[in-house]
């Protein structure tokens, strides 16, 4: 959808901090191959998180935050109760 904005001059001109874009053929070649690239590491990226997140829940481990009386073990990677448990158990 930005290259055919840049095609039917929606888009005049795209800056980007590491990147100078030149509105011809080159430009936009250039253009789609870094959209491509900035997409696939995305994905690959969303992929990586949810197997890490899939390997940790079969081995048993625990994900996203501790509830309130809990510590994740930095050892085991379990949720083990800490000083404050039996305070909030009892609350």
């Amino acid at each position: 959808m930005i290259v055919d904005m840049v095609d039917n001059d929606v888009i005049k001109d795209l800056q980007f901090p590491t990147h100078s874009f030149t509105n011809n053929a080159s430009g936009k070649l250039n253009l789609n191959i870094q959209l491509a690239l900035s997409k696939q590491y995305s994905e690959h990226l969303s992929d990586g998180v949810q197997h890490g997140m899939d390997s940790n829940i079969e081995q048993g481990k625990s994900s996203g935050v501790p509830k309130w009386g809990y510590t994740r073990s930095e050892i085991t990677g379990f949720y083990e109760p800490n000083e404050n448990f039996y305070y909030i158990q009892k609350g």
